[in-house]
């Protein structure tokens, strides 16, 4: 079985698993491992496979096509495919950018594309593009004493206003660049995505919390909500 806990409730599912545990033993069933703990990006990672995986589960008839094309140069919509590839960053409409909001383990910041992106000094900018990054100038810092910070582009996404959210793994360090020295920044990569976010950034309210903030000042102006239709998702079904 394969459950997915915020980090926060780590620490409680531990005990009550620990609990089961010795409840087992006391059945006499002696064999019981312990519970494994991953990551959402270690798991993500374990569903990725190498191109050659890949190819050696093709069929015997896909593979005999793929040697035929194989060495070939190659043609306009491969040249545009990988031209779409190289540009990473989604949508906020996308199916990645659920997955991260969705994700405990990250928390979103907003990014303002004129005054943070445009009106900022990038450093080595075929670096950032050679390699699949974003990069904007931080809040608060200006001239001589700019600082950026660099992403990845896959945890970047364009919202429909022009503007971009970003996602912070809460626990890791950020990366941090001092424009003057062109170097990294030691003092701000001591904090966590999450304390970095929170002293620099804007708060970006995740779907479910936008949704309760509306509903509650919807019922702080009095409003009868004998009407109010709220549509709520199927139950899932489960089997006997």
């Amino acid at each position: 079985m394969q459950v997915v806990i915020a980090n926060a409730d780590l620490p409680k599912v531990e005990s009550w698993y620990k609990l089961y545990q010795d409840d087992l033993r006391k059945d006499g069933i002696t064999d019981v491992p312990d519970m494994k703990k991953m990551s959402m990006d270690n798991y993500m990672q374990t569903g990725k496979q190498t191109e050659a995986e890949y190819i050696d589960t093709a069929s015997l008839e896909l593979k005999a096509v793929n040697a035929k094309y194989e060495g070939k140069e190659k043609g306009e919509i491969e040249h545009q495919i990988e031209a779409a590839e190289h540009n990473t960053m989604g949508k906020e409409s996308s199916t990645a950018y659920l997955r991260y909001v969705n994700d405990p383990a990250y928390i979103p910041v907003s990014i303002d594309k004129k005054t943070l992106v445009e009106k900022s000094s990038v450093i080595n900018k075929d670096g950032l593009d050679r390699y699949n990054q974003f990069a904007c100038r931080i809040p608060g810092t200006y001239g001589k004493n700019e600082k950026q910070l660099v992403i990845p582009e896959t945890q970047v996404f364009e919202t429909q206003k022009g503007s971009y959210i970003a996602f912070l793994n809460k626990e890791e360090p950020v990366f941090v660049f001092n424009v003057r020295t062109k170097q990294v920044d030691h003092e701000m990569r001591k904090l966590t995505g999450e304390e970095f976010a929170k002293q620099y950034f804007d708060k970006v309210d995740r779907p479910s919390e936008r949704k309760v903030t509306s509903l509650q000042k919807y019922k702080e102006k009095g409003k009868d909500l004998s009407d109010l239709k709220i549509k709520m998702p199927d139950p899932p079904i489960r089997s006997k």
